[in-house]
């Protein structure tokens, strides 16, 4: 949709919190320029509350919410929201929208729209649709919670805006919670493939690898997405290796499921190193990171920033291919990755053979 130009709208901006004190005066100067602020506090123990009493333009709630939903919470926050706002923005409180980011939906926002795209930069950039209109929305789900339609329907109309917002997450806390929360979850909505998915990644997390298969074989008897059932193959791949069962047919199956998405590739050229088959290895890898990136919340930018040069380095290696090595390596070093020192030390070591001297600085 084109902006056209139109009236002042009001913005509102909402988000849940508990025990948010090293967040809260970054939340609140980064939100300033909204015309309403509501945040629900579900039981706080720091001064988080103290923190928020001192601050203007701003409707506090609080609630208990036992037990934990998040659905829950988000739904009584917008609920603070006033009815005669036209665009809620959801702002968690480790997010932050870039300067102007309020200037910018208000010159690109489009009456009548339903949802609204922002840019969210969780190093890398994806389009979330963080903005909605203010009536007849829910949000669904205890846990990886969504905004869904009141009445059910899933046609919407989408403004794009040009906005971005960081995210700049406490990694001190516990996420611990969510696998209890997602067992609770599908057995609540025991066809929902989302949330089947979130819960198989969730096993995967804690090395529960005889789980890891149970759910993935679940989500394959649902109706999910081409990502998310390419997804669990390679986790149970992994979990089938970890048990010492046979794991290539795992990775064949997300590769059929999903060819056209390179993190499939990048399961079968992992599981094919391990295995020894190189040639797989390394046609494998090369598709990888010669498709195109399909950005979504399974995406692994990790497949195309080093991993698959990387997989593709080593397997060129073992079959004597030295100058593809180097430069595959070299390729995943430009990457930094977390396993750059490896990386550079094996670039040592094959630009040692090349030059005739197995020794190399390291």
């Amino acid at each position: 949709m084109k902006a056209k130009p139109q009236s002042k709208i009001k913005i509102a901006t909402y988000a849940i919190c508990k025990n948010e004190a090293k967040h809260v005066k970054r939340w609140l100067e980064a939100t300033k320029e909204s015309d309403v602020r509501v945040i629900l506090d579900t039981g706080s123990t720091d001064n988080t509350m103290e923190l928020l009493s001192k601050a203007t333009n701003l409707i506090v709630g609080t609630t208990v919410v036992s037990p934990w939903r998040f659905d829950t919470a988000r739904n009584q926050a917008l609920a603070l929201v006033p009815e005669d706002v036209d665009v809620c923005l959801i702002l968690d409180m480790d997010e932050v929208p870039e300067k102007n980011f309020y200037r910018k939906v208000q010159n690109q926002w489009v009456r009548g729209a339903d949802r609204g795209w922002v840019s969210l930069d969780t190093g890398f950039a994806w389009k979330v649709d963080r903005l909605h209109s203010r009536h007849g929305w829910t949000w669904k789900w205890p846990c990886h919670e969504a905004l869904v339609r009141e009445d059910g329907k899933e046609e919407y109309t989408y403004c794009d805006t040009t906005t971005i917002i960081r995210h700049q997450p406490d990694v001190t806390k516990s996420r611990g919670q969510y696998k209890t929360m997602l067992e609770d979850a599908v057995k609540e909505m025991p066809e929902d493939a989302r949330m089947w998915t979130y819960l198989c990644r969730e096993y995967y997390f804690h090395e529960k690898w005889e789980k890891v298969i149970e759910s993935a074989e679940q989500v394959l008897k649902k109706d999910g997405m081409d990502h998310e059932l390419a997804a669990v193959c390679r986790w149970a791949g992994d979990a089938a290796r970890a048990l010492k069962r046979p794991s290539k047919e795992w990775f064949e199956k997300g590769v059929s499921l999903c060819p056209d998405q390179g993190e499939s590739w990048l399961g079968m050229a992992s599981d094919a190193l391990r295995r020894g088959d190189y040639g797989l290895a390394l046609d494998s890898a090369i598709r990888c990171f010669e498709l195109p990136k399909v950005v979504h919340y399974l995406h692994e930018p990790s497949a195309w920033n080093w991993k698959a040069y990387d997989i593709a380095a080593q397997a060129a290696f073992h079959l004597g291919e030295l100058d593809a090595a180097i430069a595959f390596a070299q390729e995943a070093f430009r990457g930094k990755g977390p396993e750059s020192d490896r990386i550079k030390r094996n670039i040592q070591m094959m630009v040692g053979i090349k030059n005739g001297s197995k020794k190399t600085k390291v």
